[in-house]
């Protein structure tokens, strides 16, 4: 029994693999570069999911632009609206504290961007997370400018590198 380290993928096209991943590096460096420190963590982590799958999976259906950018439009729509119904109080008065609301709304804004995806064909698992992001923290509109710009530019820039990119996994 052999133990395989490498992809064998990779031996035959490595300058592929290497051009492809420092694509990535340069992407999301970009991206954080440009929003610095208005972003939560976990908005700039789905962005860098996302460039993995941009630019690891260029043909694939997952990355095109339509489910790149409307999934995102997804997660963004749903998370905006469960972070305005977690600051309206509503679930408050039901008896609920505003932590257990929270809770409740991060979780509810996951499964409704999920869904919403699904029942779009604008499937793009790293965008359910833009939902939670938004919710747990503080929503400001630049947040959401930001991630929406951020994966339009990505989304774009894989377009016009596809013809020279290959899928890697």
């Amino acid at each position: 029994m052999s133990i395989r380290v490498f992809d064998q993928a990779f031996k035959q096209h490595p300058v592929a693999f290497i051009f492809q991943s420092a694509l990535a590096v340069v992407a999301i460096m970009l991206l954080v570069l440009l929003h610095d420190l208005l972003s939560s963590v976990a908005l700039i982590a789905a962005l860098g999911a996302s460039c993995f799958v941009a630019f690891t999976m260029p043909h694939a259906s997952l990355s095109e632009p339509r489910k790149l950018v409307g999934g995102y439009v997804c997660g963004v729509s749903v998370g905006t609206a469960c972070y305005f119904l977690l600051q309206s109080g509503w679930l408050e008065h039901l008896g609920t504290d505003f932590q257990t609301a929270r809770i409740m709304l991060a979780g509810l804004g996951v499964g409704l961007a999920i869904f919403m995806m699904v029942i779009l064909d604008m499937e793009h698992a790293p965008a359910a997370s833009i939902a939670l992001g938004l919710v747990l923290d503080r929503w400001h509109p630049w947040n959401v400018a930001y991630v929406l710009g951020g994966i339009i530019v990505l989304a774009a820039l894989k377009q016009i590198l596809r013809p020279i990119m290959r899928d890697l996994i």
